[in-house]
């Protein structure tokens, strides 16, 4: 095999390792590298998954598809960003979310970006090896659409992990963090989709940029607590609602 071909491959498998490791140094009480891998080919067979939702949309709802610039977006948000953050979130909301190592919400965050790192490699791996510009793809891909993985995964697991140390509202947590993926992720790939307008790119950038400044947030947030301290904070902030409530309730009651 030429050299050509080794940095190839390196360009596509690199990206996500470094991006899983740093995150993963971040974590106060990290887990057993051995999980983090568990989930990262997880992540692999989420592929998979998307792969098998989208033929049977093309199957049972061709209509779904239609061009311009309307039918780029919907691609984007619902036959792209939705369908493979759902993949993904069937591996972290009913494996990583029940794991017994869980132990701060920060773990989900890590279990879900093993999960988006494990997807995006293979799919990595696809385009890059299917193009005539490998080189040219590979380092695009290393700098644009790897980082975007990431951050949908980190948004995602910060409100499953939200959720999964939650007194309340645990269901609408959970969904609300394939939402929020899906969201961004949608935003995302209209900007790519849409390309060919003038212009258009720079949005692409500008919302992968604005995705990676919430997620450094989101691992700030569940970095600074332990399990403990967490329902402590949620517990002090409903009853800082409620006390301030009984303290002025007919202020609420004109309202």
């Amino acid at each position: 095999m030429s050299a050509f071909f080794f940095i190839v491959l390196t360009l596509i498998l690199a990206p996500a390792q470094v991006i899983l490791m740093l995150v993963y140094q971040r974590d106060r009480t990290p887990t057993a590298v051995s999980k983090v891998i568990r989930y990262f080919s997880m992540g692999v067979a989420s592929l998979f998954v998307t792969l098998a939702i989208t033929l049977l949309q093309r199957e049972y709802l061709p209509g779904l598809r239609f061009g311009g610039i309307a039918g780029d977006v919907v691609k984007a948000f619902l036959l792209v960003g939705f369908i493979e953050e759902l993949s993904k979130y069937f591996f972290v909301r009913w494996v990583a979310f029940y794991d017994r190592d869980v132990k701060e919400p920060y773990d989900l965050i890590v279990y879900s970006l093993a999960v988006s790192m494990g997807f995006a490699t293979l799919e990595n791996m696809y385009y890059v090896f299917n193009t005539s510009m490998k080189l040219n793809l590979a380092l695009t891909r290393m700098l644009t659409a790897i980082p975007a993985h990431a951050t949908f995964a980190i948004l995602m697991g910060y409100f499953m992990g939200v959720s999964r140390f939650a007194l309340k509202d645990r269901r609408l947590l959970s969904i609300s963090g394939l939402l929020v993926a899906t969201f961004f992720h949608g935003v995302y790939d209209s900007f790519i989709f849409i390309g060919w307008q003038p212009g258009i790119w720079g949005g692409a950038f500008g919302s992968l940029l604005l995705g990676i400044y919430l997620s450094v947030k989101a691992m700030n947030l569940h970095s600074a607590r332990r399990p403990f301290e967490y329902h402590q904070f949620l517990a002090l902030l409903r009853n800082q609602v409620f006390r301030r409530f009984r303290k002025h309730p007919h202020h609420h009651n004109k309202s």
